[in-house]
């Protein structure tokens, strides 16, 4: 596949770009990322969005609010199931549209309302059965239209019609018998090959045109008997008639189009499509079906509306299936209803408005999946449902305002679930004495003291709450248990108190109603809760002190909004960096003491906005402008309580007269992670940025962990390859716009992680042959706008990652010494069409994209 980035100054990748994507020039490339849905954080102002190659099942309402910018968007190749009627809406400005080979089989009406300008929009390779005006309604001068290789049985043509600039419209592949000759279309290409065309006098004119191409004699007739398998455009006009009646019954809308589904079968109103291995909802139905059996097959989604035209449905069987998802009102319209049946699935949870428009329910089978909890609102939809089954799911409890609108309830199979039988499941218990509805035998999973307990033999005053349990199944409707208390610790109300307990790692199930959490005095050495801090969004206190903490992971305690008090005083901490907490922190008290902490960045203090009390004594704090920012901190809020350094030289002056002592000592600069930044540099969150400082080497004191470093825009001349080389971390240089004139052997050789490296307009003359060893992950390199005229070979034998490289405005010379860089950059398809040969003269202002090998002698 080409793909083709057109640019002279490779910029560094967008602020905003997703992490799975490369951001270049308004072009956003997610190829081949295994994503499930469309990646957040999609520049508004994309203009090229290449989501191909991915698993995308659905493209939901917001999915791409706001890129009104955007003109091609790729979506082929994934798995495409369903798109919301309004997944476009924002796309003002789209051109072109690909979402080919996906398994859509239904568009919403209106899809492509607000696409104005689309002009290219490719179908092909779907499911798609129906396509009516109202779905392609929209675009004013569409151009091309690919609906091959779907099951299309009716196309509606009046929008068709309507594009005189409709040029090229292709149908292969499909199920088509007729199709009205488009009115205002002038088509340049028009394939109807591998259809079952009935050839009677509705498909003249489509003689009359197929007579005027070449090579169209793939398009025969299927019907009637007689012309079957002749090519249309040899028939005569005579053998190609219409009875008065067909004329009549044909119609030009596809309402209500009715057809039995392959590979199904239909009887009367059943419509039985039973171990056909279907992997999709069959569409088009009949609108007069009242039964369906779609048993074991190989369906894995109901989309929304999948039957919302079967008015008279009153069974529908989805059994034996391997179904994961149900959509949205998938069911709505099936207002008559009574059975559904979706046992044998691997549905895991249920949305609040799944069963909404079934208002005939009587009898649901969700037995046999992987249920883990019912939703408030899932049932308030079904009020004459009397008989439920829930038999051998993973459900622990169950609200009581989940079945407040099931009135007419009489029968409930609830066995083979982990039940907590605790004080929130009281209600049913109660439920069950009065109606005696659980009749599957189900016994309680938790607490210990009633486990393997028969549910429906226990009286209401069993099911009690001891300590915090109330808190664990408070919030069952919203889909969420707690954890239990951690084994190694005790709990009384919301506080979680682990202390002295000889742990080394904090426990990672923590409960979520924890306000308090005591971990002092054990043994841990790191601090990470990253993976559960969304668990602990109501922890108001947490104490780790006195114990032998020398790391704290970025964003730890990024989640904790209402932490007011953290405490960490007696470890072996070297620094405390902002990264760790949140700008909207709600932290007040911080304590820090005995540790060995040598200074804190003024970032860190405008992280903590609320900071009351701060305690750092017991630290190896250094007396010098390192200090600045805390003295600075402290002086702006006097009345709070804090422990004061021994740092005399700062502590009775002035701020000014400090910041004009310090402005000579540049590098006594503490960075948020406590290494030195280098001077007149910044550094944050990893990333070094010394652009346009007028630097004449390379910086030294770089922290080692840098991910990122800016040196783009100074008048460096060499780089050091041991400096450079000690910046293991280092995935994007920018040292364009400076003074180098060489780049000499293994100058990146221990940089394996970088993946953008930016060389651009310097002065260079000569690559030595090893220059890029050991960048096995670079898939970005800007060498464009230098002076060099010989590209070794050996230089980008290591370049295996390679998929953008920029060598334009050079003094290529190119001779046979060039000749392997021309075919390297056509295998590859990683140079833009930009660079061009200088010498010799019989190939000047060559492009190396399209100059032959044989040029280069």
């Amino acid at each position: 596949m080409l793909i083709c980035f057109i640019f002279i100054l490779l910029i560094p990748e967008s602020a905003t770009c997703p992490t799975e994507c490369l951001c270049i020039d308004r072009s956003v490339s997610c190829i081949g990322q295994g994503l499930t849905d469309v990646p957040p954080g999609i520049p508004n102002d994309t203009v090229r969005l290449e989501l191909q190659e991915n698993e995308i099942t659905k493209i939901g309402a917001e999915d791409l609010r706001g890129l009104t910018s955007l003109k091609v968007l790729q979506l082929m190749d994934n798995q495409l199931v369903a798109i919301h009627n309004l997944a476009f809406s924002s796309l003002g400005s789209l051109h072109k549209l690909r979402l080919t080979r996906n398994r859509i089989r239904h568009l919403p009406d209106n899809l492509f309302k607000n696409n104005l300008k689309l002009s290219h929009l490719d179908l092909s390779e779907n499911d798609l059965t129906v396509v009516t005006d109202a779905q392609l309604q929209g675009p004013e001068f569409l151009e091309i239209l690919n609906l091959d290789k779907n099951h299309i049985f009716c196309l509606e043509n009046n929008v068709i019609s309507s594009w005189a600039s409709l040029e090229v419209l292709t149908l292969n592949g499909n199920r088509l018998t007729t199709f009205e000759e488009p009115s205002n279309a002038r088509f340049r290409q028009l394939d109807l090959f591998n259809n079952p065309w009935n050839c009677d006098c509705r498909l003249r004119w489509m003689k009359k045109w197929l007579e005027k191409q070449e090579g169209t004699n793939k398009t025969v007739c299927s019907t009637p008997l007689n012309l079957q398998g002749s090519s249309i455009q040899n028939l005569q006009d005579e053998f190609m008639t219409c009875s008065g009646n067909r004329k009549r019954r044909y119609k030009k809308t596809c309402e209500n189009a009715e057809i039995c589904p392959l590979p199904c079968t239909c009887t009367g109103t059943t419509v039985d499509c039973r171990e056909s291995g279907l992997t999709y909802v069959p569409t088009n139905l009949p609108p007069s079906t009242t039964e369906i059996r779609l048993e074991q097959n190989q369906i894995s989604s109901i989309p929304s509306n999948s039957f919302n035209n079967l008015k008279n449905l009153t069974r529908l069987d989805l059994s034996k299936n391997v179904i994961t998802e149900i959509f949205p009102k998938a069911f709505y319209g099936l207002q008559n209803l009574h059975t559904l049946v979706l046992y044998g699935n691997n549905i895991t949870d249920l949305k609040s408005d799944t069963f909404e428009g079934l208002g005939s329910l009587q009898l649901l089978l969700l037995n046999a999946n992987q249920l883990t909890c019912i939703r408030r609102g899932t049932f308030d939809h079904v009020p004459k449902l009397n008989m439920l089954s829930l038999y051998d799911n993973n459900i622990r409890s169950i609200s009581e305002v989940t079945f407040k609108n099931l009135t007419s309830l009489s029968t409930l199979h609830l066995a083979k679930n982990p039940l907590i039988c605790d004080c929130n499941l009281q209600w049913l218990s109660q439920l069950n004495l009065q109606k005696n509805i659980e009749t599957s035998g189900a016994r309680c999973e938790q607490p210990k003291r009633l486990r393997k307990k028969k549910f429906a033999t226990l009286p209401p005053n069993k099911f009690k709450c001891k300590g915090s349990e109330s808190f664990i199944t408070k919030l069952a409707d919203s889909c969420f248990i707690d954890s239990i208390c951690p084994t190694q610790c005790d709990c009384y109300g919301t506080t979680v108190d682990c202390n002295k307990r000889g742990l080394t790692a904090i426990p990672p199930s923590i409960p979520q109603f924890t306000t308090h959490l005591l971990l002092s005095g054990n043994n841990i050495t790191t601090v990470d809760l990253t993976s559960n801090t969304q668990l602990l969004e109501n922890l108001e206190v947490l104490d780790i002190s006195s114990n032998h903490i020398t790391n704290i992971n970025d964003k730890s305690f990024d989640k904790l909004k209402k932490l007011r008090e953290l405490r960490l005083n007696e470890n072996k901490l070297h620094h405390f960096s902002s990264s760790v907490l949140d700008e909207k922190s709600s932290l007040e008290i911080l304590d820090l003491s005995d540790n060995n902490i040598q200074c804190f960045s003024s970032i860190f203090f405008n992280k903590a906005p609320r900071i009351k009390e701060i305690r750092v004594l017991g630290n190896n704090l250094l007396c010098d402008c390192r200090i600045l920012p805390l003295m600075s901190w402290l002086r702006s809020n006097s009345s709070h309580i804090i422990d004061v350094p021994p740092c005399q030289q700062f502590l009775h002056s002035d701020e000014e007269s400090d910041r004009q002592r310090c402005a000579a000592f540049p590098e006594e600069t503490c960075s948020d992670d406590s290494n030195l930044c280098p001077p007149k540099c910044s550094c944050l969150d990893r990333v070094v940025r010394c652009s346009n400082k007028n630097l004449t080497s390379f910086p030294s004191r770089i922290p080692f962990d840098t991910t990122e470093l800016y040196l783009d825009a100074n008048y460096i001349n060499e780089i050091p390859a041991h400096d450079l080389n000690r910046l293991y971390y280092l995935t994007k240089l920018d040292l364009s716009h400076n003074r180098l004139i060489s780049l000499e052997n293994n100058t990146f050789s221990n940089l394996t992680r970088l993946s953008t490296l930016i060389i651009s307009y310097n002065k260079l003359r000569c690559l030595q042959p090893h220059a890029f060893n050991g960048l096995n992950s670079l898939r970005i390199l800007s060498l464009h706008g230098n002076d060099i005229s010989f590209l070794p070979e050996s230089a980008f034998m290591n370049l295996t990652s390679i998929t953008h490289i920029a060598v334009g405005s050079n003094s290529l010379y190119c001779d046979c010494n060039l000749a392997w860089f021309s075919k390297w950059i056509k295998s590859k398809f990683i140079e833009a069409g930009i660079a061009r040969c200088e010498y010799p003269v019989s190939l000047g202002n060559q492009l190396l994209l399209t100059a032959q090998p044989y040029q280069f002698t």
